[in-house]
């Protein structure tokens, strides 16, 4: 089997080189990247194991280029994002390249779109499509629906997902990491699909606490990032995302909780939640 991971020298890209290049049954593994300097070192660093490694650099917003990249690969495994910005376009090159196509994408609407625009033509051109493998949508759900089918009713699921402040990656994680705490979300409420505000927690009123700027991560129905954007001086202006707070409260984040951490304890110093 030939593998061509898209976006194969990022964080999350690499460890499925590192894994495939490993792999029985993979013959090649193909880095595909903008970033063909650390391309280079990862492949030369996996040189000799059971998979042939090579680079290829790609840019993401060009169609054609990316279909002549797949084009006569078994698979293309993609981990580009921000998801919202490049699943529906990478999706599209694959399937006119006739590959079968992966990816890590958890963003639902990048998800629901793919499969919901795409779903014809993939069975039209034989091609598998796997899309919102990554955390929520992806796994988290799948154990929602496998551990519902084993009760005899189920009233209420909650998924959280960790994000540790300090975890890492580069600007396409920080810009997703934004997107899905940003605006509204999808939730299930009595059995219907609807939209909430985004990091709200069940009762739809989002809670806030203050994190010291070393803090490791918090629990929370979506993940945190901090970030160096501070707002002016003396701002009463608090956004549903971590920042770090204005020079009233130097060195600390705030971040927005849901309601199951109300046992958090409070750090010294910080302020009072504000209202909502």
């Amino acid at each position: 089997m030939e593998i061509i991971v898209l976006g194969g020298a990022g964080d999350m890209g690499s460890r499925a080189v590192e894994d495939l290049a490993t792999s029985e049954g993979v013959r090649r593994v193909t880095i595909a990247d903008r970033n063909v300097p650390v391309a280079q070192e990862i492949a030369d660093r996996l040189s000799g194991q059971r998979a042939e490694i090579d680079v290829r650099r790609i840019d993401a917003n060009d169609h054609d280029e990316l279909v002549e990249a797949m084009r006569g690969y078994d698979v293309a495994a993609s981990a580009v994002g921000p998801f919202h910005l490049f699943e529906m376009k990478l999706v599209r090159a694959a399937i006119e390249a006739g590959v079968d196509y992966a990816s890590i994408c958890d963003e639902w609407e990048a998800a629901g779109a793919v499969i919901d625009q795409f779903d014809e033509a993939a069975r039209e051109k034989g091609v598998t499509v796997i899309t919102g493998l990554g955390t929520s949508p992806g796994f988290s759900n799948v154990g929602v629906r496998y551990y519902a089918q084993q009760l005899d009713r189920m009233r209420r699921a909650d998924v959280y997902v960790y994000q540790p402040l300090n975890a890492g990656g580069g600007e396409a994680v920080v810009r997703h990491m934004f997107h899905i705490i940003s605006g509204q979300v999808v939730a299930w409420r009595g059995g219907r699909r609807v939209m909430v505000p985004g990091l709200a927690s069940s009762s739809g009123r989002r809670r806030w606490a203050c994190s010291p700027a070393g803090a490791s991560g918090t629990g929370s129905r979506a993940s945190s990032v901090g970030s160096s954007e501070r707002p002016p001086p003396g701002s009463r202006t608090w956004e549903p995302s971590a920042l770090t707070c204005g020079a009233r409260w130097p060195g600390r984040r705030c971040i927005a909780l849901p309601a199951a951490s109300a046992r958090c304890a409070k750090p010294p110093g910080c302020p009072s939640p504000p209202a909502h």
